[in-house]
C-alpha cells in the first residue's frame, strides 16, 4: 500500500459522515514588552469527521451528581490546518453539537509520512 492510498482511505472515511468546521484560531503574539497579545482569525472551512472516542468519562456537577460526558475526536486529512500547542488555540462550533476546543493533534504516520490527523477535543458546551 502506498502513502497516497492510505490518504485516500482517510478521505473515504471522512466522506462517510462529514462535518464542515471553521476553525477559530488564537495565536499568542509577542507584544515587545515581555508579554503577548492574542491575534484571532477564522480559517477557511474544512471537511473532517467528528466521532465519539470514549463514552466512559464522568464529571462531577455542582448539583452533587455526576454527568456522563463523551470524549470527542476528529479525523482530518493529512494536510488539514488544525493545531494545538504552546501559543496556539484552535476551536470551532457546530450548531447541532456546541463548541469544541482542540486539546491534541496526533499525526498518523505511514512509511514516515503523515497520512491523517487524529484530533482530541474538549466539549465546551
Amino acid at each position: 500500500m502506498t502513502v497516497d492510498e492510505r490518504r485516500k482511505i482517510t478521505l473515504d472515511e471522512i466522506a462517510k459522515n462529514p462535518v464542515t468546521v471553521t476553525i477559530h484560531r488564537v495565536v499568542k503574539v509577542d507584544d515587545g514588552a515581555g508579554g503577548w497579545v492574542p491575534q484571532e482569525s477564522d480559517l477557511e472551512a474544512q471537511t473532517m469527521r467528528l466521532f465519539i472516542m470514549d463514552r466512559r468519562r464522568t464529571e462531577s456537577t455542582s448539583e452533587g451528581g455526576q454527568q456522563q460526558l463523551s470524549q470527542w475526536g476528529l479525523l482530518a486529512a493529512h494536510n488539514a490546518d488544525i493545531q494545538h500547542g504552546t501559543g496556539v488555540e484552535d476551536s470551532f462550533s457546530l450548531p447541532e453539537r456546541g463548541k469544541f476546543l482542540v486539546k491534541q493533534v496526533i499525526p498518523v504516520l505511514y512509511l514516515g509520512e503523515v497520512v491523517s490527523k487524529q484530533v482530541v477535543l474538549e466539549e465546551l458546551t
